[in-house]
């Protein structure tokens, strides 16, 4: 804003000097509209930075989903294939109680 202070204060001093008032006008009238035109910019940047933190953010987060999705996949395989040892080492123990010598040799 201190540039437009700065612009109005030239435009008011060429207005003393004759034929400057038309210069110092179109001068200001250049810095306002170069300094809405960077404005503007800067809106544009800051609304681009706030997306992409946001999308940095999601990603980060998507990752962390993803992490402990695939660490509980494992340990659900893991449990399921554990289940299967289980299973046959209940049968193992119940053969060898109810198994003879001769039965085990077959």
């Amino acid at each position: 804003m201190a540039s437009v202070e700065q612009a109005d204060s030239a435009a008011e001093d060429s207005d003393s000097v004759p034929g400057q008032s038309a210069t110092g006008e179109a001068q200001l009238t250049a810095l306002r509209a170069a300094l809405a035109s960077a404005e503007q910019g800067l809106a544009a940047a800051r609304d681009a930075q706030l997306r992409a933190m946001a999308e940095l953010e999601n990603v980060r987060k998507r990752a962390q989903r993803d992490i402990e999705n695939a660490q509980r996949l494992a340990l659900e395989r893991f449990a399921a294939e554990l289940l299967a040892v289980r299973d046959s080492l209940e049968l193992a123990v119940q053969s060898a109680g109810t198994a003879d010598a001769r039965s085990l040799a077959d």
